[in-house]
């Protein structure tokens, strides 16, 4: 396996209609429209569900927007300068959508060189393969080997990586990242009818020993509940889910689940 070879110039590879091909260049002309203002912007571009849910044709709600910044020196900003972008972004007309901007050197952060690099290498906090995805400013899709194989099958993977992520980056318990790890997972699959990966499945069999042994602090509770009523809904749309997908054996999956939502709702 050649891993020089594993971030990919996605865009020919994916079977995009004409019409998003388009759409996709021009947010990338927008993107360059941002650089334009400032030459010290070193890199942009746009990470995760935006670019997952416009190939689906589904409509996203939010862009994750990430860039780079150098000093005259050539050196990285290592600050977060999202309110200053923010101003940029406002002249572009993408403040239609809600934006979510992210210095990727932020915090001295030395092991990204650029966002596709944060994005898509092995060291990317995204959760799963299928979102793995960036759009350049020259509106071409850029994804991993995995990425790809998932969004060609549609079929939903979650990465470990992502998961260590939510414990050591964000201040989860190993406990309460499974549970949201599962849950994010419902909710991707059920939104965008995808099927439900080997990697998935593994995480599926094993709801019941997580959802009966986790309890967490209170507002870690509140997380997430909070976070499946926004992820799946209810109850009711998980059996639905797991009927279409041929799981047979929901209600040892259900069960567990549902008791800790009652106790804890």
């Amino acid at each position: 396996m050649d891993i020089n070879n594993y971030i990919i110039d996605c865009t020919d590879l994916l079977d995009i209609e004409p019409k998003i091909r388009d759409f996709f260049k021009e947010i990338g002309n927008k993107l360059k429209l941002i650089r334009s203002y400032d030459k010290d912007i070193s890199d942009i571009g746009i990470a995760g569900g935006f670019v997952l849910d416009t190939l689906l044709k589904l409509s996203p709600s939010d862009i994750d927007l990430k860039y780079a910044i150098r000093d005259k020196f050539g050196n990285f900003d290592t600050t977060c300068r999202c309110d200053y972008i923010k101003t940029l972004v406002n002249k572009t007309g993408l403040s239609k959508y809600e934006i979510d901007l992210g210095n990727i050197k932020e915090n001295n952060n030395h092991i990204f060189s650029s966002v596709k690099d944060k994005h898509l290498g092995i060291f990317s906090h995204h959760p799963e393969y299928i979102s793995q995805f960036t759009l350049d400013e020259d509106g071409r899709i850029w994804g991993n080997r995995d990425s790809l194989n998932d969004y060609i099958n549609k079929v939903y993977n979650p990465r470990i990586e992502g998961l260590l992520a939510w414990v050591t980056h964000e201040g989860k318990s190993y406990h309460e990242a499974l549970a949201l790890f599962l849950i994010r997972g419902f909710g991707y699959i059920r939104k965008r009818e995808l099927s439900m990966g080997d990697r998935f499945r593994y995480y599926l069999e094993r709801a019941p020993e997580i959802f009966n042994i986790y309890s967490g602090e209170k507002h870690d509770q509140e997380r997430i509940v909070k976070y499946f009523n926004k992820k799946v809904g209810s109850i009711e749309n998980l059996s639905d889910m797991l009927v279409k997908h041929a799981i047979y054996n929901k209600e040892i999956i259900l069960e567990p689940i549902a008791n800790w939502l009652r106790v804890h709702n």
